[in-house]
């Protein structure tokens, strides 16, 4: 019988450009918005949580979210952790996402594609 032991979703979103976001681009751009790709949901079983199962379906939807970005476009990923303790998981996994604001008032993490 078949099992799923995690999931996880991208969409097409965007973010007003921000001195966070500028700094993972290549080139200085004067758009208000930047497009990219927003990971939705990621969720592990209950059984598997203690594994590295979270870090790897992360590594395939970045994977995948560059392989759109070679597609059609888009310049990074997304994550908006529900807690700082999700945060701090996103921050340990060391794939290079950074805070989007500096400030702290959102959790949201980029990570730049290609």
């Amino acid at each position: 019988m078949p099992y799923i032991l995690g999931y996880f979703s991208l969409s097409p979103t965007s973010v007003r450009l921000s001195p966070a976001l500028q700094d993972l681009l290549p080139l200085r751009v004067s758009y208000l918005q930047v497009g990219g790709y927003l990971l939705g949901r990621l969720g592990v079983a209950v059984s598997y949580r203690e594994s590295d199962w979270g870090a790897t379906l992360v590594a395939l939807a970045i994977a995948k979210a560059n392989q759109l970005r070679e597609d059609g476009g888009g310049a990074f990923l997304a994550g908006d952790p529900k807690n700082d303790r999700l945060a701090q998981w996103y921050d340990s996994l060391g794939f290079g996402f950074v805070a989007l604001d500096t400030t702290g008032k959102t959790r949201r993490r980029v990570l730049k594609l290609g």
